[in-house]
């Protein structure tokens, strides 16, 4: 994706921190009148190999090098046969897209790292799974946590909760402890978090405390069936086909 191409520069031209983007007879000016609601950028995904690893890590550095507002993603949609490109047929990567809007999520939101969402064993993020979940399974060593002792940085680690739902609980243990009824009106997923949580020192979640058994029951419906994204959507290629083929 960014094979042979510099994107510092032209980036850094458009930084509102950059000298590069202020000619020298505006210099002294006010700088913040210079897009002042700040710089985005976009990434399409799927149009070549790259791995989510290396668009998460360059997201990353876009944030915290070039104070970037926003980075979005969009599917890439094939239009034209190229050699180079993916078949016109090919579904478009949109719960990839999806996964990466999540991602992206963890990192300006809940104090995550690109090297802890996507390490060098897993180039790219789970699509049966939202990352903070598959984060989660892969270090089992760090869970349970006791809703009514973690800090604010480690209830954000438990899938399930949000921002709102661990300042609700921060604010509740001042006056009393956290019960695990209160959890679910605090805004708490609880079909998530029981598998990460405990509460009052007592376990909620079903099953054994494995990952290989909570990941089931994390994409188990009430019927038992595996739930899917976007199912209707990955279906249009071959609708297409028909459509362009009689």
């Amino acid at each position: 994706m960014f094979k042979g191409l510099d994107i510092n520069n032209p980036i850094n031209y458009l930084n509102p921190g950059s000298d590069l983007a202020y000619p020298p007879a505006i210099a002294g000016r006010n700088k913040e009148v210079f897009v002042p609601a700040g710089q985005t950028t976009q990434m399409f995904i799927g149009a070549d190999a790259t791995t989510d690893r290396a668009i998460i890590n360059t997201t990353e550095k876009i944030y915290k090098t070039f104070k970037m507002k926003r980075v979005y993603f969009s599917a890439y949609i094939p239009t034209i046969s190229s050699p180079i490109l993916p078949d016109v047929f090919s579904a478009p990567p949109l719960v990839r897209e999806h996964r990466l809007y999540q991602a992206d999520w963890l990192l300006r939101f809940y104090g995550f790292a690109a090297e802890e969402i996507l390490p060098d064993s897993a180039p790219n993020l789970d699509l049966e799974l939202d990352p903070k979940i598959a984060w989660a399974l892969r270090h089992m060593e760090l869970f349970p946590i006791e809703v009514n002792k973690a800090s604010m940085e480690d209830l954000l680690r438990i899938p399930g909760i949000g921002t709102t739902s661990a300042l609700r609980i921060i604010r509740q243990r001042r006056l009393c402890a956290v019960h695990y009824d209160d959890l679910k009106k605090m805004g708490v997923v609880l079909k998530r978090a029981k598998h990460f949580l405990t509460c009052g020192g007592k376990y909620y979640g079903e099953g054994s405390f494995f990952p290989e058994t909570i990941r089931r029951l994390m994409l188990e419906g009430d019927d038992g069936q595996q739930l899917t994204l976007f199912q209707q959507q990955m279906a249009l290629p071959e609708q297409k086909k028909v459509m362009l083929h009689g």
